[in-house]
């Protein structure tokens, strides 16, 4: 399993960062090229992209689309901050159209867990399936 991110600025980045040197990638604010991770799945690695929700639904879409889905690649897509989590940092934070939006994508399975526990339900469930995945998180948990 590999964790790439996109400047997200968590206490997850730094403990997997220290934990795992070797299977953490930070692309900054570049999440385009963060979802080139389909290049590492069909190397037969399982990277688990992760950042904010709309920058991954909506500035994305169409890699995710053609590198990702078109390809039905091990890609395990997680975006955190649905809804109006992060409400005060304006709305190009608001991830709100986004299972509307990745609906639409083939062969993408989509969860949006509750609480913690199905976090962590949901997170070996995605690892399980053989084929893109995206897990809507509502916020941060730690």
């Amino acid at each position: 399993m590999l964790s790439l991110i996109a400047d997200s600025g968590t206490g997850y980045d730094e403990l997997f960062k220290r934990d795992f040197p070797d299977q953490f990638f930070d692309f900054g604010i570049s999440e385009e090229h963060m979802i080139t991770a389909a290049g590492m799945a069909s190397r037969r690695k399982i990277p688990f992209v992760y950042t904010a929700g709309a920058f991954l639904a909506y500035r994305c879409l169409e890699f995710i689309r053609d590198d990702i889905c078109f390809q039905q690649q091990n890609v395990k897509i997680v975006g955190m901050g649905s809804g109006l989590a992060w409400s005060t940092l304006g709305s190009t934070h608001h991830t709100t159209e986004d299972i509307s939006v990745l609906r639409a994508l083939p062969g993408l399975t989509i969860f949006s867990p509750a609480c913690p526990s199905e976090v962590q339900n949901v997170v070996r469930a995605a690892y399980d399936i053989k084929g893109p995945v995206y897990i809507r998180l509502g916020w941060e948990w730690g």
